[in-house]
């Protein structure tokens, strides 16, 4: 569910925000319309057949811009530039899965302004797709 931005200086280390999606087909198109990614694997069942997925999957950037789209707009929300990001792709998005994302704060430096967050998305089954790190700078 998705929650409003709110100033940084009100976040703690332990807060949470949180996003799901369906991914179609029609996504993943409009996402490699988008990216300029014709990759096959995403856009031709015949050729994603002959490869270990045996069918399309979607870009892993969806997942990463799912991200993207919490840490700037819900938390730490406006303001947030990524500086650092460490990112493990762990399984595909496949055509039709539900992908839940959800970020945490695990250490804010006020001083400077930086703040370490920790991701994870994971499918419908609870199948993790990626987990990571990002280290925000807020302006």
């Amino acid at each position: 569910m998705l929650q409003n931005a709110k100033s940084w200086e009100l976040l703690k280390v332990g807060d949470k925000a949180s996003s799901e999606i369906k991914v179609t087909q029609e996504y993943i198109n409009k996402f490699a319309e988008f990216s300029g990614d014709y990759n096959p694997i995403h856009i031709d069942p015949e050729y994603a057949e002959k490869t270990v997925f045996k069918k399309c999957i979607g870009h892993g950037l969806i997942a990463l811009s799912e991200i993207s789209k919490i840490v700037g707009t819900i938390m730490p929300g406006y303001g947030s530039v990524f500086l650092y990001e460490s990112i493990n792709y762990l399984n595909p998005i496949y055509v039709n899965d539900v992908v839940f994302t959800e970020v945490e704060i695990i250490e804010i430096k006020p001083q400077k302004r930086i703040i370490k967050i920790q991701v994870h998305s994971s499918n419908q089954e609870n199948i993790e797709i990626i987990s990571g790190e990002l280290i925000l700078k807020m302006m």
